[in-house]
């Protein structure tokens, strides 16, 4: 487990959350889930590097650029999937933007779940 994941582990058992970590009953298997309000909600966090965000420009091999492509692949067909869900909301953080400023994000999460 990363020290991202981590940390958004230690956050919610310190804000006394509920949750599954690596949920494989849930589709694409979030880092997170939870139940709040009768919704189902799915955090995934996202690394930069792996899942083709463009934040920096990668220098990437063959075999990275296609593992890249197979994982941007992956997380639409998890987003679609989810986006078509009435009682799910699915929530993601990328590493880049939590590093740079921890505390809003994991705020920003903690009151996703719980705004309805």
């Amino acid at each position: 487990m990363s020290k991202f994941e981590l940390e958004f582990e230690a956050f919610f058992k310190k804000k006394k959350i509920s949750f599954i970590k690596n949920d494989r009953q849930k589709f694409g298997t979030p880092d997170f889930s939870f139940k709040a309000n009768g919704i189902e909600i799915v955090l995934f966090l996202h690394g930069c590097y792996w899942h083709g965000h463009n934040c920096k420009e990668w220098k990437l091999s063959s075999f990275g650029l296609s593992r890249q492509a197979a994982s941007i692949f992956k997380d639409q067909e998890v987003f679609s999937y989810y986006m078509k869900k009435p009682n799910f909301r699915y929530l993601r953080c990328w590493e880049c933007e939590y590093g740079d400023n921890k505390n809003y994000h994991l705020e920003k999460i903690y009151n996703s779940i719980f705004e309805l």
